[in-house]
């Protein structure tokens, strides 16, 4: 009697922590990014008494856990300069299609605003616009690096490689 207790009791240790294990796993924040470029609007602004540039930075990004998340900020740094992603839209493409001299259709996509939220399993792109001093950056950058916060973890601050796939961690 006392061997079926010992084993039932293992047993279930074991079945508690794979549960648990199993629990921890699917709650990890599993976040991929992906910076498919980052194009100066050259237009600069006045903000503050200060001359700043606009710059789009357009993204993909990945959930690939099995709980919903949200990017609550995203700061662009450059420099020296930390900037966050502007809070409201400004526009990022527009195009006219045309036949004959006449318009026969318009696009315009405007950047997006925080906060980005993903489902489980889900994925979303677009542009995110930051005001920064010109100069800072030249258009022609191979790496860029954000500051992250999620609603799931600290702050995060990675380097990204332009048109790879890059996990949050």
């Amino acid at each position: 009697m006392s061997i079926f207790s010992v084993v039932t009791s293992v047993l279930a240790l074991l079945f508690s922590l794979y549960g648990i294990i199993s629990a921890q796993i699917e709650k990890h924040k599993n976040l991929w990014i992906r910076i498919d470029g980052v194009f100066p609007q050259h237009c600069p602004t006045e903000r503050n008494g200060k001359s700043v540039d606009t710059i789009m930075v357009r993204y993909t990004v990945f959930n690939k856990s099995q709980m919903p998340i949200a990017i609550t900020r995203m700061q662009l740094i450059a420099g020296k300069e930390k900037q966050d992603a502007e809070p409201r839209q400004h526009l990022a493409e527009h195009s006219e299609y045309k036949q004959n001299d006449r318009t026969y259709a318009e696009v315009t996509v405007k950047s997006d605003v925080l906060p980005i939220r993903l489902d489980c399993l889900g994925a979303t792109s677009g542009y995110l616009a930051f005001l920064i001093p010109p100069d800072i950056l030249s258009g022609h950058e191979t790496t860029v690096t954000f500051e992250i916060c999620t609603n799931r973890g600290k702050a995060i601050q990675k380097t990204f490689v332009l048109h790879e796939d890059t996990q949050l961690r």
